[in-house]
C-alpha cells in the first residue's frame, strides 16, 4: 500500500498539473528519490524518471516484467496472453497536457498501435494520460470521433475507446469513498485476461476471416464489458453515453442484441424477433428475455437478468441485497410484471412450439459461473443459472 501512495501521489501532481517537474515542498521527495521514479536536478527541484515511473506503475497493476517501448510521446508495455492475443498498456508523455496537443496525441498513439495490432488476432489496448489532457479530449468533438474510429472500425481491438488517467486514488466526495484505480485496474486486466485466453484462433484465409467476422465483431463488446462499471462511468468515451448514461443500461442493450444474433435470428419468425428487438431492458420485469429452440416443438425461454457487479454474483445472491421475489414475479401470470413474458409465450406458441421450459439466467461481468439451488424458484424455474462473460466468450465460439 505504501508503494501505491507515492506513486499515487505523483500521478495526482502529473493528472492535475499535466507536468513532470516537481519542487522540494512536494512529499515523500526522498522516498521518490531512493526508487529513481524523481531525481534532484538542482536549487530543490526534481524531474519525473518517466520511464521508472511507469514500470512501478505496470507492476502495481499486475504486470510482472514490463517492458516499455517508446513511439514519438507514448510510451508502451505489450503484454502476449496467447500467440495471437494481447494487452497494450500505453502512457501519453504528460508534457501532452494542452488543447493544441491533441492532434499528436492522437497520431502517436494511432502509430504505437498499429505497429503492434497487424500481428495479433485480438488486442486490448490500456490508454493513459494526464487527466487534464483527458479532460480536453472528452470535450474535443472531432477528436473523440477519431478515436471512436480507431476503435470500433479495427475488429482487432476489442474495447471501447477508454482514456483513463495515471491511476490513482481518487476521494469522491459525493459518495465518501476513495476510488483506487490501481485495485479497479487490476480488476478489470485479470477479467480481460481470462477472456483473451480463450482467443487464440488465427486466420489461414480471407475466406476463414470471413466466416469468424460475426465472433470478432461481439467480441469486442464481450471484452469492453470486462471493464469495472466505475471505469466504464468515468472514462468511456463512447456516444451510447448520450441515449443512456450509465454502464449497467449499456450493458442490457448490447447483451440483448448479441443474444439475439446467437440464439434467435433465422431460428424464429419475424414477429418474434421484432418483439425481442422492441422488447425495453430493465424496468420492473426481466431485464431481457431470450427464446432458445429445442426443437420444432420445443423451447426454453431465459428469463434474464444483467448484474454488471464488481462482485460475484453467485456469492451475492440471497443474502438480503436483493428481493428474491421479484425474479418470481417475472413469470407468475398474477403478477403484471409478467405479462410480456406471456406475450411472447403466445408469439412462440403461434410458431407451432408446444411446449416452453423456464429458466432463470443472471448474466454478470465477473468470470464466474454457476447453477443456484433455490427452494423459492423451483416451482416456477427449471434451473436457475450465473452465466459470466467467459461464458458468453464460449457461447461465441460453438
Amino acid at each position: 500500500m505504501k508503494m501505491q501512495l507515492l506513486l499515487s501521489k505523483v500521478s495526482s501532481h502529473i493528472n492535475i498539473a499535466g507536468d513532470i517537474e516537481f519542487t522540494e515542498e512536494f512529499p515523500y521527495t526522498n522516498d521518490l528519490v531512493k526508487l529513481g521514479i524523481i531525481k534532484h536536478v538542482g536549487h530543490g527541484k526534481y524531474v519525473l524518471n518517466l520511464f521508472c515511473f511507469i514500470r512501478h506503475l505496470l507492476r502495481e497493476l499486475g504486470i510482472k516484467n514490463p517492458e516499455l517501448h517508446k513511439h514519438q510521446g507514448v510510451f508502451y508495455h505489450i503484454e502476449n496472453i496467447t500467440s495471437t492475443s494481447s494487452m497494450g498498456f500505453y502512457f501519453v508523455n504528460p508534457a501532452y497536457s494542452s488543447k493544441s496537443d491533441i492532434g499528436f496525441f492522437l497520431e502517436f498513439l494511432q502509430g504505437a498501435i498499429n505497429e503492434h495490432i497487424r500481428a495479433v488476432y485480438a488486442h486490448v489496448p490500456f490508454v493513459f494520460m494526464s487527466e487534464k489532457l483527458r479532460n480536453i479530449l472528452e470535450k474535443h468533438d472531432k477528436a473523440v470521433r477519431v478515436l471512436s474510429k480507431l476503435y470500433l472500425d479495427n475488429l482487432s481491438i476489442l474495447s471501447f475507446p477508454i482514456v483513463l488517467p495515471y491511476p490513482e486514488i481518487v476521494k469522491i466526495p459525493s459518495r465518501k469513498r476513495k476510488l483506487n484505480l490501481f485495485t479497479k485496474l487490476k480488476k478489470s486486466i485479470i477479467e480481460v485476461k481470462g477472456i483473451l485466453k480463450r482467443e487464440q484462433k488465427d486466420f489461414a484465409d480471407e475466406y476463414m476471416l470471413a466466416l469468424e467476422y460475426r465472433k470478432r465483431f461481439w467480441s469486442k463488446f464481450i471484452v469492453s464489458f470486462a471493464q469495472l462499471d466505475d471505469i466504464l462511468k468515468r472514462y468511456a468515451l463512447v456516444r451510447m453515453r448520450k441515449k443512456w448514461k450509465g454502464p449497467s443500461k449499456w450493458f442490457e442493450e448490447i447483451m440483448k442484441l448479441f443474444l439475439i444474433d446467437v440464439f434467435v435470428r433465422n431460428k424464429f419468425n419475424r414477429e418474434v424477433e421484432e418483439f425481442l428487438v422492441n422488447y425495453k431492458t430493465g424496468g420492473r420485469k426481466a431485464d431481457i428475455l431470450i427464446p432458445i429452440k429445442k426443437s420444432d416443438k420445443e423451447a426454453i425461454l431465459w428469463v434474464i437478468d444483467t448484474k454488471h457487479w464488481e462482485k460475484d454474483y453467485c456469492k451475492s445472491v440471497g443474502k438480503g441485497r436483493e428481493n428474491v421475489k421479484k425474479y418470481i414475479a417475472y413469470i407468475d401470470r398474477n403478477s403484471k410484471k409478467s405479462w410480456l413474458l406471456w406475450k411472447l409465450v403466445k408469439l412462440l406458441e403461434a410458431t407451432g412450439i408446444r411446449k416452453v421450459r423456464f429458466q432463470l439466467v443472471f448474466i454478470q461481468r465477473k468470470g464466474e459461473s454457476c447453477t443456484l439451488s433455490i427452494s423459492e424458484f423451483k416451482k416456477y424455474y427449471e434451473k436457475v443459472i450465473v452465466l459470466s462473460l467467459r461464458d458468453l466468450s464460449d457461447i461465441l465460439r460453438q
